[in-house]
Formats: C-alpha cells, structure tokens, sequence
C-alpha cells in the first residue's frame, strides 16, 4: 500500500512535466502560457478558498452544486479573461493546450501531496493507484477540452455560448464527484470528459477549415 501511495503521488507530480515536454516536442508551443497559469491558479484558488461556504443547510446535493459552480465560474472564467487581455497573441488551440497543462499542473501539486500524506498510515484505499491515473487522464483532458473551447470562442467571437457552456460542464464535473456513488460518479465523468473531448476537436477542426 506504502508503494501505491507513493507511486500515486508521483503520478500527479511526474505527469504534468510529461506532459508538457512531450507537447512542446510535438508541436513547438511555447512554455509561457503555462508559466502564466500557475500564479492565476495560485489567486483562483486563494480566492476560491476565501469566500468557499463549507454549508449548505444540510443538504449535501446543494453543497456540491454549489461548490461546483464556483470553481466553475472562477476557473474557466479565469482561463477567458487571460486569453481575451493578458494572452490574446496566444489565443490558439496549441497555447491553450499548454496553459491548461499548466493550470493542471498547479492543481496536481495538492493531489501529489494528499497521496504522500497516506504513506504509512494505513487508510487509503487499494485502489488508489488506479483511481488517480484515472483522475490525472480524466482532469487533464477535461482542462485541455474546455480551454480549447474557450479560446475558440474568443477567437470566433462566440464566447457568450463557449464560456457559459465551459462553465456549467466544469460545475457539473466536479458536483457529480461529491453527489454520486464512485463507481456512478466516474462513469459520468468519463462519458462527459469524452464529449468535452470531442467537442473540443470539432470546433477546432471545423475552425481550421475557414479561411
């Protein structure tokens, strides 16, 4: 278990470096978008923490609805305020690829860490190590998919259908973790991280036929 552990905490460390060596070889994408993702997660996330309600009257459903939406609304509207001011000469499927390995990135650091934490004390599950390469594919796709989608929107002119849709897909992702049972929760996850997927692929393949 000691093993899965430690092994599980490498993956959310060692992956994200992987990843983005591999894209930069593959496609010449520079590094800064990814560069710039990391302090914007850093004030996302503070910010998201400062003003989290850990209540909801009880009820579980709302709690996770509406944690959902907030990281929802802050990260994918995080993600279109850079590519519309801070990154706009960078507004391309190849950048918005590496800023979400970025953004994944920064998020992979506290996963990494909860792992490290369980080495030794007996707790985690025996499926951990399974289960977080399923997380770490599933997240990154998901982060990759939706910035797509937003940077086509603010190329397209189209962000009043791109954002919203970004948002409430992220929201649903992430309320659905806490809602359903494991088992449910992932198959939901991975069915809507596929269409994400393939929607990200489309709108940028129908973009690249227009001249």
């Amino acid at each position: 278990m000691k093993v899965n552990c430690l092994l599980s905490g490498l993956v959310w460390l060692i992956g994200p470096l992987v990843l983005i060596i591999f894209w930069h070889k593959r496609t010449k994408a520079p590094f800064f978008p990814a560069l710039i993702a990391i302090p914007v997660c850093f004030a996302v996330f503070f910010f998201a923490g400062v003003i989290r309600s850990d209540s909801a009257g009880g009820n579980a459903i709302l709690y996770y609805i509406r944690n959902g939406l907030l990281y929802g609304v802050l990260e994918e509207g995080s993600k279109f305020l850079v590519f519309r001011f801070l990154l706009s000469e960078y507004a391309t499927a190849k950048n918005a690829v590496t800023y979400s390995i970025g953004h994944g990135g920064f998020e992979a650091l506290g996963a990494a860490f909860s792992c490290f934490e369980l080495i030794g004390k007996g707790t985690a599950s025996p499926y951990i190590l399974p289960m977080n390469l399923w997380s770490f594919a599933q997240g990154a796709l998901s982060c990759i998919s939706l910035t797509v989608i937003i940077v086509y929107g603010i190329r397209k002119g189209r962000s009043r259908f791109t954002l919203p849709a970004a948002v409430a897909l992220h929201a649903f992702s992430n309320a659905t973790a806490g809602i359903f049972i494991t088992p449910v929760a992932v198959g939901i996850r991975t069915v809507l991280t596929a269409g994400e997927c393939f929607a990200a692929y489309r709108l940028e393949k129908n973009s690249s036929k227009v001249r």
